[in-house]
């Protein structure tokens, strides 16, 4: 099995349980909980509460996204996007606009302005709200 199918098969799956499991708890000592929610898991507990509310869920995917810095490629993650969005009837242009956005951030590539590239407006004289 290559690498970006074992993350997102076997890793990433485990790994957004887990987290969601810590962000909805939030216990004073997260290594504690995640190696006691491991082993239950391992013993084939219910490691995990009940199905985390929508929010917790999202905040998980996102913390084991970010774990990855070179996660799983566009070519094993596009796929399932594009199916559910032409599933819901989304146009060709807002499926590419996303792909884009998509792809910008599976890469990693550092998307922040720096502070030093940011300078005060000098020609503007009036602000209009």
């Amino acid at each position: 099995m290559a690498r970006d199918a074992y993350v997102a098969e076997k890793l990433t799956p485990i790994l957004e349980e887990m987290v969601a499991a810590v962000l909805k708890e939030m216990p004073e000592d997260p290594k504690t909980f995640m190696r006691t929610w491991l082993a239950a898991k391992g013993e084939g507990g219910a490691a995990a509460p009940a199905a985390p509310a929508e929010e917790v869920q999202s905040a998980a995917r996102k913390s084991v996204a970010a774990a990855f810095v070179a996660g799983p490629s566009m070519d094993v993650l596009w796929p399932t996007y594009e199916s559910k969005m032409k599933a819901e009837g989304l146009n060709d242009a807002a499926i590419a606009a996303f792909k884009y956005n998509f792809e910008v951030l599976v890469s990693g590539a550092n998307t922040m302005i720096p502070e030093g590239a940011i300078v005060q407006c000098q020609a503007l004289t009036l602000l209009s709200l």
